[in-house]
């Protein structure tokens, strides 16, 4: 009988030994894949820190069909903002968006420029003109130059107004190049949010518009015309739009009127 129990606890001391020896093996084996993962962990940040620096560009559409899907070029890097973006130091001196055309000056040469021209006999070419910037291509990039001095082409804008101003009904026509050839405006102390109108250069256009003498003039298609800028605005658009909203107050009431202005306005030149 004492043989016979020594056995059974022999055989489980065994057993347990066993036992325990598994537990300790696969304790250690976890820690061990573990420190391995910990270990793995920062290395996968390598590659961010060795990933090559790029250039900041911006999607730009200025209208021009030419200019979709191209890019406006920024650099990000201390280099690359010292680094000329042009291969030539250009200056812009001024603009007419009416006409579409730029003045430009490198180094004491100074040309007019019109859309889609090639700069100074480089691969650089106009392509956008508005009111305080001009948009340029070079090498598939696009490139805004800024207008930060007096506008040389705006005394040309200004002769011309003056011309328009003396033409006659039948050179007028039915297309109006600046609000006076439709109306004739009056402030008025009495009203702070629009001016009183009268006939202009060409009376038919007036009456075509539906205006009446001492209607009040507030707006020209969405733009205020007490607001310096947007009157500036009124009077470019009017070469190329075809269809004028004007904001009337009369006798109290304001009213919507609209002047269609045919398509062939738009193959008017100077």
């Amino acid at each position: 009988m004492s043989v016979k129990f020594t056995s059974i606890f022999l055989l489980a001391f065994f057993l347990i030994v066993i036992g325990w020896s598994f537990y300790v093996i696969n304790a250690d084996y976890s820690s061990f894949t573990g420190k391995i993962r910990t270990d793995i962990q920062p290395s996968q940040n390598l590659t961010s820190t060795f990933a090559p620096e790029t250039l900041t560009e911006l999607t730009l559409n200025t209208g021009h069909p030419s200019e979709k899907n191209k890019t406006l070029h920024e650099p990000t890097t201390a280099e690359e903002a010292d680094a000329p973006l042009l291969p030539i130091p250009l200056k812009l001196l001024g603009t007419d968006e009416i006409q579409q055309v730029a003045l430009l000056e490198y180094e004491g040469d100074v040309r007019r420029y019109e859309l889609n021209s090639r700069i100074f006999e480089y691969d650089i070419f106009l392509l956008n003109v508005q009111m305080r910037h001009v948009i340029v291509e070079y090498e598939d990039k696009l490139f805004e130059l800024a207008l930060d001095e007096i506008n040389l082409l705006q005394q040309q804008t200004e002769k011309s107004k003056d011309e328009f101003l003396s033409m006659t009904p039948s050179e007028i026509g039915t297309r109006p190049r600046i609000l006076e050839h439709i109306v004739t405006l009056k402030p008025s102390q009495f009203i702070v949010d629009g001016m009183i109108v009268s006939e202009g250069l060409n009376p038919s256009l007036f009456a075509q518009a539906g205006l009446k003498e001492d209607d009040v003039l507030k707006k020209v298609n969405g733009l205020d015309i007490m607001d310096s800028d947007d009157m500036q605005e009124i009077q470019n658009l009017l070469k190329t739009e075809t269809s004028l909203e004007l904001i009337v107050q009369r006798r109290g009431k304001t009213i919507r009127l609209y002047l269609d202005i045919p398509s062939e306005s738009l193959e008017f030149t100077n």
